[in-house]
């Protein structure tokens, strides 16, 4: 039969399944106004063209995330102290509406724990088993949109917003919390919950960086702001700039040349906002060894 749900907070869970049109309700109302009839009709014709093995809930299903389950879960983790991880994610305009303008047919949203993650390399911390997921699955996994909280095994928690195939990240947004500190990530991530891809980050002391990751470094052609204002544009490896790159001051002069391993080396053009030569400075290891006027 068909069901629908209504809670206080008016969202909708209608489950359309197999029936018959003689077992079909003949009205269906939303707060006793808004008629809903047509998901009726729909299952029934449904029952028509499909053989009678295979249920009309096979092929038409929708499912929604609930205010009362969400609050639920950011409980959780209010009482592990990371309130503050909710108080940036509601920050940036999340809604219950926006949630379920996401959400994919075949889905079941429901809450199931996280099996961690090993082996993410000497640079990161591995990620703990016992964490939290509530989004959308599929066969079981994770699949879909949906929230993941998790700490690592240095105790650095971790809120993500993610759309999931298989139980693996595809693209979203994560916050992390560390040394009383936000730190802000929307872009794509690989098996080991590391950025890898196109992606942008930032700070809450007002760093940010746009461009490309490898295993959550900067890697490839990116532009990395400092909270001064100054930024330096070009190509990264392993973190640090490396080969040919435009630093940018905060009063718009700025300088273009060759980088090695975060340092500036060889002949620098350095020019005005406007974009007027000023000098060409040639450096040695990062050292400034001569500078010729122009």
């Amino acid at each position: 039969m068909t069901q629908i749900e209504v809670n206080q907070t008016e969202e909708i869970i209608i489950n359309i399944a197999a029936t018959t049109p003689t077992q079909a309700p003949k009205q269906y109302f939303l707060n006793g106004k808004l008629f809903l009839g047509i998901f009726v009709m729909i299952a029934m014709l449904l029952t028509f063209l499909l053989p009678s093995s295979e249920p009309v809930a096979a092929c038409m299903k929708v499912n929604v995330f609930s205010n009362e389950k969400l609050a639920q879960f950011f409980d959780k983790i209010i009482e592990d102290g990371n309130g503050k991880l909710v108080y940036e994610a509601l920050q940036s305009g999340l809604t219950i509406y926006s949630l379920n303008n996401l959400i994919h047919t075949q889905r079941i949203i429901k809450e199931s724990p996280f099996e961690g993650v090993a082996n993410r390399g000497s640079n990161f911390s591995d990620i703990s088993s016992g964490g939290i997921y509530y989004g959308e699955h599929l066969d079981g996994l994770r699949d879909g949109f949906g929230f993941l909280y998790i700490t690592t095994t240095a105790q650095t928690p971790f809120l993500y917003l993610y759309e999931w195939s298989k139980g693996k990240p595809l693209r979203g947004n994560w916050i992390q919390l560390s040394n009383e500190k936000w730190y802000k990530y929307e872009g794509l991530l690989d098996d080991k919950y590391l950025a890898t891809g196109v992606g942008s980050w930032t700070t809450s002391d007002g760093q940010a960086y746009e461009g490309q990751h490898h295993q959550s470094m900067r890697e490839g052609y990116g532009r990395y702001a400092w909270r001064d204002g100054t930024s330096h544009e070009g190509k990264w490896v392993g973190n640090y700039r490396h080969g040919f790159g435009r630093l940018t001051q905060n009063d718009g002069h700025y300088m273009e040349g060759q980088w090695e391993s975060d340092k500036p080396i060889g002949r620098h053009k350095y020019y005005t906002r406007q974009g007027n030569m000023l000098q060409v400075r040639t450096y040695q290891d990062g050292m400034l060894i001569k500078t010729e006027q122009f």
